[in-house]
């Protein structure tokens, strides 16, 4: 009502992706401290790019509906006194590739309205063009 009367915005900071789509127009995604995927809440829980994304949809139970097989996220968080070059979330990564290793992500586009830092999306497709 706050957001609709007042034009509010509210900035809530969690792990649990579960909860956040039950009252969230649109979600920001961070990892180490970079964000790394923005889209509605439906996109995120449905149809996330970011691995890491992918990886938080599946370590928590949903709220409503069947239960589901949880799983984590492998490797340790990234410390941040030692950021790599290239993608901050290569270590952890099992589709990560050179160009993960080498050449920094960047927050894109990828279709009106979502946007992710994955070089799956981004600059593969430039690459492959």
């Amino acid at each position: 009502a706050l957001k609709e009367e007042f034009g509010f915005s509210i900035l809530f900071i969690t792990h649990d992706l579960s909860l956040m789509v039950e009252f969230s127009d649109r979600i920001g995604i961070m990892y180490s401290g970079e964000l790394i995927e923005v889209a509605s809440s439906k996109e995120i829980l449905t149809s996330p790019y970011h691995p890491y994304t992918k990886g938080l949809g599946s370590s928590f139970p949903p709220l409503t509906g069947p239960k589901t097989k949880l799983t984590g996220i492998p490797g340790n968080p990234l410390n941040l006194l030692e950021i790599p070059q290239g993608c901050r979330f290569q270590s952890r990564c099992h589709h990560a590739h050179e160009i993960c290793r080498t050449i920094p992500t960047q927050l894109r586009q990828i279709e009106t309205g979502h946007f992710s830092n994955c070089h799956l999306f981004t600059q593969l497709q430039y690459l492959e063009s």
